[in-house]
């Protein structure tokens, strides 16, 4: 409205209040720089923007300590895996930086001399003996006066020589020859038997 009923000068320029209100909206306009709206971003960066943005950045600095956090008790659990593997493997005999499945192929070829001497153990007439006294305990405890089939048959064959420990030539082709899965149950039946 002011700008349309201002007065005109000689070359169509305004002039009064026109022409003041002209140069206002002129510099308002100058440089596409908009200062009002620029104002207006600034308060609501300030009231919400800047608040919110410090809120994120505090959730997120506690986030960076919760993974610092977390990474340091990694690491210590890393440590003491490592140092409890290191342990199981000198328990079995075995070097843990070399290579762990040549070694544990190269204790297989010990299996058969620690059959033998379980063999010979069992074999050995203090076995004997306690066989014996267990079957008697037994056959007493449970009222059989005459068991048809003994108590420890497997251990009585082989003190009589008629089940023979594995030699080896029988455990070494399995090594050489057997499937990633079969050496596994292998190894976890060693483990277990002799964990047990």
């Amino acid at each position: 409205g002011v700008l349309h009923r201002g007065e005109r000068t000689l070359f169509g320029g305004l002039a009064g209040n026109a022409a003041v209100w002209d140069k206002i909206v002129k510099a308002y306009e100058k440089g596409a720089v908009y200062i009002g709206e620029a104002s207006l971003a600034m308060v609501h960066n300030a009231e919400y923007e800047i608040p919110y943005l410090r809120k994120q950045a505090a959730r997120l600095n506690q986030q960076i300590m919760d993974a610092d956090r977390k990474q340091a008790e990694y690491t210590r659990n890393a440590q003491t895996c490592a140092v409890a593997f290191q342990q199981d493997c000198k328990k079995i005999g075995i070097a843990s930086t070399g290579n762990i499945k040549r070694e544990l192929h190269a204790l297989s070829a010990q299996v058969p001399q620690v059959c033998a001497s379980v063999v010979e153990a069992a074999r050995a007439e203090p076995i004997g003996d306690a066989m014996r006294h267990y079957q008697d305990f037994t056959q007493y405890a449970h009222s059989t006066p005459n068991a048809s089939e003994p108590l420890l048959a497997t251990l009585l064959e082989v003190r009589e020589g008629r089940t023979a420990p594995p030699s080896a030539a029988d455990t070494a082709p399995a090594c050489a020859a057997g499937s990633t899965a079969g050496r596994a149950e292998a190894a976890g039946g060693g483990l277990e038997a002799g964990g047990g």
